[in-house]
This record gives structure tokens, C-alpha cells and sequence, in this order.
């Protein structure tokens, strides 16, 4: 199971997700059962307390901030050239609009 940006859930829906599904995974008796999971976040004081406390093997990849931002900068560049309004824009506008934005995104 995926789970996408977890660090944007409110607090009590994080908590509710750990009761039911991390705390049964911990309790369960049946060992046969498989679980995986992937959750993609920030880094969250409330998040990584609560991985921690389990008894499963937790792996954490993180993920550089400069990567995150070239794809922002691909996605916005792609953006501008497909829309009407932003394509015939001058090329040195479409960049300070790149860099902008990516720049400003930290790592989102």
C-alpha cells in the first residue's frame, strides 16, 4: 500500500491512519501475513515517532530537495509550453518563472 504525502494529513487523521493500520500490523498474530508499505512525507517530528515505535523494520530513503526542485522546474517548464498564454511569453520570462518557482517550492 502507498500512501502519498502523509505530512499533509491533519495531525488526527495521522493518528487515526497509525491506530488502525500500523498497530494492527505490530499486534497481529497471524506471522503468515505480508504488509508493505510506502509512505512518501517530510520529515515530521509526529511521523517519525510513530515509525519508530514499530516492531516491523522501517527503511527511510530520503530525497534531496534539488532533486525535487528540477522536477518542479520540468514540470512548470512543460506547463509554459503548452499553454496558450505562457508560450509566446519572451524566453528570459520563462525562466525567471522556472526559477521562481522551483526555487521557491523547497523540496514540495
Amino acid at each position: 500500500m502507498i500512501i502519498d504525502a502523509l505530512d499533509e494529513c491533519p495531525l488526527d487523521s495521522r493518528e487515526r491512519l497509525f491506530d488502525l493500520l500500523l498497530d494492527r500490523i505490530d499486534h497481529d498474530g497471524d506471522k503468515d501475513r505480508a504488509y508493505n508499505f510506502m509512505f512518501t512525507s517530510r520529515r515530521e517530528p509526529d511521523i517519525e515517532t510513530r515509525l519508530t515505535e514499530l516492531h516491523a523494520p522501517v527503511r527511510t530513503i530520503p530525497i534531496p530537495v534539488d532533486c525535487v526542485n528540477a522536477d518542479v522546474r520540468l514540470h512548470v517548464a512543460r506547463f509554459i509550453e503548452k499553454s496558450r498564454a505562457m508560450k509566446n511569453l519572451p524566453g528570459h520570462l520563462k525562466t525567471d518563472i522556472q526559477d521562481t518557482l522551483s526555487e521557491k517550492a523547497q523540496g514540495m
